[in-house]
């Protein structure tokens, strides 16, 4: 393993951006190469005939690219602005909304131009952070354990242990790589694999277990010292987590799994919301970085054990923190929109 990493810059890259947009508008390029050449990106190009090398980053700007660089109909520049994502051509691609959108805003509306010109320059900033390799891995305490049995102090601690904690699985296609993607989704699929679970206690402490080399049978009873306790369990759409463990035999039960992240997003939310993926909350509402940065899980089965380990410690850590933060605003009745803080109303007409 190993051949495939999880960086989410290429060592070969130079702080080169160029940029996907449908308008050939040279007043919006210019915008464009203005707002980049402020956040310190002063290198580069607009594809209008071909692409760069796969080293430089793509930015790509509305829906239309959003979609073709995705090869992906249902995405859109809303659901995933703010987001790395790997594009049919190989490339680094950064999402953000189209500029064009500005001109469905009211011109008197000032504090709605504002706020939307402040959300975008927002997720400027932040991908200009990681291309020029200015931003950081969170710091958190990462525990990597290459099998069950090697987690066996671990899980025992855990089950004594009384506060509750999160969980998140990752899983593969075990017949073709890369993966299909209706089979590394679907815990019931005869070719799905688990390839490990993390486990975090709180924000900043996490553990991965790696399971691929395991046989169920043997490392169920080490997990059900975890997992089959009453203490508090949280996930992220937790039914996926939970049926991959359960219905592959890796544990007999998850008992008590009390908290959804994703359920409390539902009943917090007006139902406008465009996306329910951890990723999207991890950027809108905790505002930390994008941690798997856009890579392809359907190569997730060869990613090596300690990149797979942090990436999935991260989504456990951000579960655990979601869920008490947002636990907290459903007891206050504190709602909002996402996963936009753009909070008035406004349509894109076509």
């Amino acid at each position: 393993m190993g051949e495939h990493h999880l960086s989410y810059m290429d060592s070969e890259n130079d702080g080169q951006v160029a940029v996907v947009m449908v308008s050939q508008s040279k007043a919006l390029e210019n915008f464009v190469a203005e707002e980049l050449a402020a956040a310190g990106l002063d290198t580069l190009s607009f594809c209008r005939k071909e692409f760069p090398p796969e080293h430089v980053t793509l930015l790509i700007l509305g829906d239309r690219p959003c979609a073709t660089m995705t090869g992906d109909a249902k995405v859109t520049s809303l659901t995933h602005r703010g987001l790395w994502v790997r594009t049919v051509t190989g490339h680094r691609g950064y999402v953000m909304r189209e500029l064009e959108e500005l001109e469905q805003i009211d011109l008197e509306d000032g504090e709605l131009r504002a706020a939307w010109l402040k959300e975008w320059r927002g997720d400027l900033t932040r991908m200009a952070a990681r291309v020029l390799k200015k931003d950081a891995p969170r710091d958190i305490s990462v525990q990597i354990y290459h099998s069950a049995k090697a987690a066996t102090p671990l899980l025992r601690r855990l089950s004594v242990h009384t506060k509750p904690w999160a969980f998140d699985i990752e899983s593969f296609d075990g017949k073709d790589f890369p993966s299909r993607k209706d089979v590394s989704t679907d815990p019931c699929h005869e070719d799905y694999r688990v390839r490990g679970v993390a486990l975090a206690w709180n924000g900043e402490s996490g553990a991965w277990i790696e399971l691929q080399n395991d046989d169920p049978d043997e490392a169920r009873p080490l997990l059900d010292l975890a997992f089959t306790t009453p203490t508090e369990k949280w996930a992220f759409n937790g039914s996926f987590d939970e049926e991959g463990l359960t219905y592959n035999r890796w544990v007999s039960e998850v008992r008590n799994r009390a908290g959804d992240a994703m359920l409390d997003m539902v009943a917090l939310s007006d139902g406008r919301h465009a996306a329910l993926r951890l990723e999207r909350a991890v950027v809108d509402y905790l505002g930390f970085d994008q941690y798997w940065g856009g890579f392809d899980k359907a190569r997730i089965k060869e990613l090596s054990v300690e990149d797979v380990g942090r990436a999935a410690i991260e989504d456990a850590c951000a579960t655990w923190i979601l869920r008490r933060s947002l636990a907290e605003r459903l007891r206050r009745g504190e709602y909002f929109e996402w996963p936009t803080w753009v909070q008035k109303d406004f349509t894109v007409q076509r």
